[in-house]
């Protein structure tokens, strides 16, 4: 899952994946970092969502 999740964040171009730590455990995915704006953290959500598996989402993102 955590691949995945890995993987669909570098498609999205705008997105700094680099930036963004990702932590599965039981099928909830921890997120945290920076992203640039709110419209980028509601994308990392988005792909996080879509990668199966995904159960529950912790979303400790910071908008830099």
């Amino acid at each position: 899952v955590q691949q995945s999740i890995k993987s669909a964040l570098q498609r999205h171009a705008d997105v700094e994946a680099a930036k963004i730590a990702v932590i599965v455990s039981n099928g909830t995915v921890t997120l945290s970092g920076t992203v640039d704006s709110m419209a980028e953290m509601d994308r990392v959500e988005d792909a996080v969502w879509a990668a199966p598996g995904v159960i529950d989402v912790v979303d400790n993102l910071r908008v830099a």
